[in-house]
C-alpha cells in the first residue's frame, strides 16, 4: 500500500457539521491513504447525505480540491480522485462543504494517527462515535411549520417533521452499528485487502 499519502496507519478524524447546536459530529478512522473523493464518499455514509449534489474541500492553506463534475478546466492537482487529505490534514483542518445551495460545510480535525498494530479489531472505514441526528438535505433553515405537504411526502417519505435546531429538519437519529454496516457494504473490501 504504497501511496503519496505512505503506508502511516490509520488516521483517527473528527467530522463536526457547522454551526450545529448541540454539535452533530461523527469519529471515524480511515487509512492515510485515502484520496479526497473517497472521503466525501465515506462523510456521505456517515451523515446519511444522499450524493446528490457537487462539493470541495478547502485546506488550512487555503487550497480548494474538486470534483471534475464540478470543474472540467480543473488542473490534476485540483481534483478530489487525484489528491490525499493526510498531508494537508497534518497542517490543520479542512472545511468539506456539501450543496452549494445549502452549504452544508463540515470541519474535519485529525485527531490522532493510529498505529496498524492497534486496529486488529476494527473494519477500516470505522465510525467510533458520534453524536446527534443526520439533518434532511434541501431543508437548511426551514422550521417543521414551513414543510409542506409535498416536501413531506418526499424528502421526509410522509414522516413528520421535526427541529434540528436552525440548521433545518431533522432526519434519522445517528446509529453507529447502521453506519458501520453501510460503511463495510461499501467500502472495508477495497481497503482491507489494501491494508494487509
Amino acid at each position: 500500500m504504497t501511496t503519496e499519502a505512505g503506508n502511516q496507519g490509520v488516521m483517527q478524524i473528527r467530522v463536526t457539521l457547522n454551526d450545529s447546536q448541540p454539535a452533530i459530529w461523527r469519529r471515524i478512522l480511515v487509512p492515510t491513504s485515502i484520496r479526497y473523493d473517497q472521503l466525501h464518499a465515506v462523510i456521505q455514509v456517515i451523515f446519511d447525505w444522499n450524493n446528490s449534489h457537487l462539493y470541495n474541500f478547502l485546506t488550512a492553506g487555503h487550497h480548494e480540491y474538486v470534483s471534475a463534475d464540478l470543474d472540467d478546466d480543473a488542473e490534476p492537482n485540483e481534483l478530489v480522485d487525484m489528491n490525499f487529505p493526510y498531508k494537508d490534514l497534518v497542517e490543520g483542518p479542512i472545511t468539506y462543504t456539501y450543496d452549494f445551495g445549502d452549504s452544508w460545510e463540515h470541519n474535519i480535525e485529525l485527531e490522532q494517527i493510529v498505529p496498524m498494530a492497534d486496529l486488529t479489531a476494527h473494519q477500516i472505514p470505522f465510525c467510533l462515535s458520534g453524536e446527534g441526528a443526520n439533518v434532511l438535505e434541501n431543508t437548511r433553515g426551514l422550521t417543521p411549520k414551513e414543510v409542506t405537504a409535498d416536501m413531506q411526502a418526499t424528502i421526509l417519505n410522509g414522516r413528520p417533521a421535526k427541529e434540528a435546531g436552525h440548521l433545518g429538519i431533522a432526519g434519522s437519529d445517528f446509529n453507529q452499528t447502521t453506519v458501520n454496516d453501510l460503511l463495510a457494504e461499501f467500502f472495508v473490501d477495497s481497503w482491507t485487502e489494501r491494508l494487509r
